[in-house]
């Protein structure tokens, strides 16, 4: 049972139900993005009956890089349609979960550049969102979907995670501050949270025709157009 969020103000999912005696499900479901849901889709799809020991999944989603098809075929799914800087909408998404994975993010660089403040709201405090939205629940663990971003440029290998962060755009310092406020409400509220820095993310339903496509999904798709990746 995990929660999580997904591009501009996208996905809480919420759990409930059991494996078995004791055992809790973890799902790892990013509904508007690409990546999560080839795991979701294999759990559940080879379990036809898992409508029995899992009650129900709530995403929450602004539906900005998305149209919900990714999930549209799965059980026990509610799509709430709200930005995660919609507090009373989180709170609904969240309440009853057990853990929650956020994964919501505006994700480009170079627009980061150009509207920082509107990266630093959905970014920073829309994190800030998610955490309390997640300690008012209840919830027994928040992961944070942090960025490599965070290292800069440093020519340092292999990274790791005590070296010095250097953000050097208003993305990755949104993700860093993220990072801190995870580590913060840790402390201060006694929750068990959990940042995990992302390097190149790809899967299948990357969309590799974006101009802020991932660098995998880019060579993928000049390498099945027959053409040479530039490097």
């Amino acid at each position: 049972s995990e929660a999580g969020m997904v591009k501009l103000n996208e996905s809480v999912i919420r759990v409930k139900g059991r494996l078995g005696p004791g055992q809790m499900l973890a799902l790892d479901l990013a509904e508007g993005k690409f990546y999560g849901n080839d795991e979701i889709m294999a759990d559940l799809s080879a379990q036809e009956d898992y409508g029995a020991w899992v009650k129900q999944i709530t995403v929450i989603d602004d539906l900005s890089g998305s149209d919900g098809s990714n999930i549209a075929h799965l059980k026990n799914i509610e799509l709430i349609k709200a930005s995660i800087l919609d507090e009373a909408a989180l709170a609904r998404a969240a309440k009853g979960a057990e853990y929650v994975f956020h994964l919501a993010a505006m994700v480009s660089v170079p627009a980061s550049v150009e509207r920082p403040r509107l990266y630093h709201d959905v970014n920073t405090t829309g994190t800030v969102n998610v955490l309390s939205a997640a300690r008012d629940a209840k919830a027994k663990r928040m992961m944070f979907s942090a960025s490599s971003s965070a290292y800069g440029d440093s020519p340092e290998l292999p990274k790791v995670e005590p070296m010095t962060p250097m953000p050097k755009s208003p993305y990755a310092a949104t993700k860093l501050a993220g990072e801190h406020y995870v580590r913060a409400y840790a402390n201060s509220y006694e929750s068990d949270a959990v940042s995990l820095r992302y390097f190149n993310i790809f899967g299948p339903r990357q969309n590799a025709n974006s101009a802020y496509a991932g660098v995998i999904a880019a060579f993928a798709r000049m390498l099945l157009g027959g053409k040479n990746p530039t490097i």
